[in-house]
C-alpha cells in the first residue's frame, strides 16, 4: 500500500456532472471538498467534446423543465438563459403528422394510428387533429436552457470550484469503498482518500461497497440510458431551437445544436448538426444500416430537406442504466450515515430536491 497517497477530505463527491457540483458546494461550501471524476473534464453527460472538427460540440441539450427553483439558480449563477424557446414536437409512428401535445398521442395511436381505415377518413381524421394540435400549441412552453449552451453553465461552475478552492482530481476511477461510522476509504488508480462524507450520483456504477463490514449489493440500477448519434447535415440550421419527440422504437429525441457555442459559425457554412437520442431496441451494429435509417426518417418528417445528406456521422454510447429515486432511497438505508447517493438523473428535478442553502450561491 506503500505506493498509494493518503489524503483527508471532509467531503468527496463521485462524478462532476452540475448537479454533483451544486450538490456539494451548496451543503458542504465552508467544508475541505474533493470531486473525483473518471473523466477527463468536467460536465458529466453535461460534458462538451470536439465533433466534426467543431469544439464543445453537446452530447444532447438538457431542456429544463421549470417547476420552482431552476430560474433563480441561474440568475445567482449569472447566466442568461432563453424562456419557452420551443415546444416538444411528438412525431406519430407513421408520419401521418406531428403532433405537439403528449394528450393528442394516446388518441391518435388508439383510434387512427393502429386501425385499418379508408384513406378518406385519414384525410378527415387529419384535419381534426390539425384543428386540436393549432389550439393546444398556442400556448408556450416553460422550458429553458443557458443561452450559450450548457458550455457556459459548465465555465461558471468551473470558475465557482476554484474561487471556493475545490479539489479536483480527473481519470480516477473508484475501485472499492469502504466505510463504517466514524470514516470512509476510497481506494481509487490515483490513490487512497479518506472522508467523513462520501457522496455518490444515482448513475455512478461497478463500485465496490462495503458499509460497516457487509457488502453493499447494489441491485437498482432500473432506468435504462440511451446512446446518442451527432449528425452533420449539408443545410442550414433551424432558425430556432426544435426538440422532436418521434413516437417509434428505435428514436426518442431529435435536436439541433447548431445554435449553441461555436456551432453558430454553421449559419454561415450550409451545414447544421443535429444529435438524435437511440432507444434502448436501436440496434447498432451496423452503423451504415442505421445512418440510412435515420436519414430517411429525417426527410419522411421533413426535419431536413430531401436533397440533404448526412456528411459525417458519429455514434456515442452512454452509460446503460442509472437508479430512480425510490431506489436510491432504498440503497441509502443499507449504508451507513457517511455514504449518501443522491439523485442525479436530470438537472430540474435534482434541483428542487436540493436544500434550500444553495440560494446561498448569489454571495459568490
Amino acid at each position: 500500500m506503500s505506493k498509494y497517497n493518503y489524503n483527508f477530505y471532509d467531503v468527496i463527491v463521485i462524478g462532476t456532472s452540475p448537479i454533483s457540483i451544486l450538490n456539494v458546494i451548496s451543503k458542504y461550501r465552508n467544508k475541505k471538498i474533493l470531486i473525483l471524476d473518471k473523466n477527463k473534464s468536467l460536465g458529466g453527460n453535461w460534458s462538451v467534446s470536439e465533433i466534426f472538427g467543431f469544439k464543445n460540440v453537446e452530447t444532447g441539450p438538457h431542456y429544463i423543465k421549470i417547476r420552482n427553483k431552476e430560474e433563480l439558480l441561474f440568475s445567482h449563477l449569472d447566466i442568461e438563459i432563453e424562456k419557452n424557446i420551443f415546444k416538444p414536437v411528438y412525431i406519430t409512428k407513421n408520419i401521418f403528422f406531428k403532433l405537439s401535445d403528449r394528450r393528442l398521442i394516446e388518441i391518435y395511436k388508439k383510434y387512427v394510428s393502429e386501425k385499418k381505415i379508408s384513406w378518406k377518413i385519414k384525410l378527415v381524421l387529419k384535419f381534426i387533429f390539425f384543428l386540436i394540435k393549432t389550439i393546444f400549441s398556442k400556448h408556450k412552453t416553460n422550458y429553458i436552457y443557458p443561452k450559450y449552451g450548457c458550455v457556459n453553465l459548465l465555465n461558471k461552475l468551473t470558475k465557482l470550484l476554484h474561487k471556493l478552492n475545490v479539489n479536483l482530481k480527473f481519470n480516477t476511477n473508484i475501485l472499492e469503498i469502504i466505510s463504517n461510522d466514524e470514516q470512509t476509504r476510497l481506494i481509487t488508480n490515483n490513490g487512497i482518500f479518506f472522508t467523513k462524507k462520501c457522496l455518490l450520483p444515482s448513475g455512478y456504477q461497478n463500485i465496490k461497497i462495503i458499509s460497516n463490514q457487509k457488502v453493499i449489493r447494489d441491485v437498482y440500477l432500473s432506468c435504462n440510458k440511451n446512446n446518442q448519434v451527432h449528425l452533420l447535415i449539408n443545410e442550414k440550421p433551424s432558425r430556432k431551437p426544435f426538440y422532436y419527440k418521434p413516437i417509434n422504437n428505435e428514436f426518442m429525441a431529435i435536436n439541433d445544436l447548431s445554435h449553441y457555442s461555436e456551432l453558430k459559425i454553421l449559419k454561415n457554412q450550409n451545414r447544421r448538426i443535429l444529435s438524435i437520442r437511440l432507444s434502448e431496441n436501436t440496434k447498432t451494429e451496423d452503423l451504415k444500416k442505421l445512418e440510412n435509417d435515420i436519414l430517411r426518417f429525417l426527410k419522411k418528417t421533413k426535419i431536413i430537406k430531401t436533397s440533404s445528406s448526412i456528411l459525417n456521422f458519429k455514434l456515442t454510447k452512454l452509460p446503460n442504466k442509472v437508479r430512480r429515486e425510490k431506489e436510491i432511497m432504498e440503497l441509502n438505508k443499507k449504508t451507513n450515515k457517511n455514504i449518501e447517493f443522491f439523485y442525479s438523473f436530470d438537472l430540474s428535478t435534482a434541483i428542487n430536491m436540493l436544500s434550500d442553502e444553495f440560494i446561498t450561491l448569489r454571495k459568490y
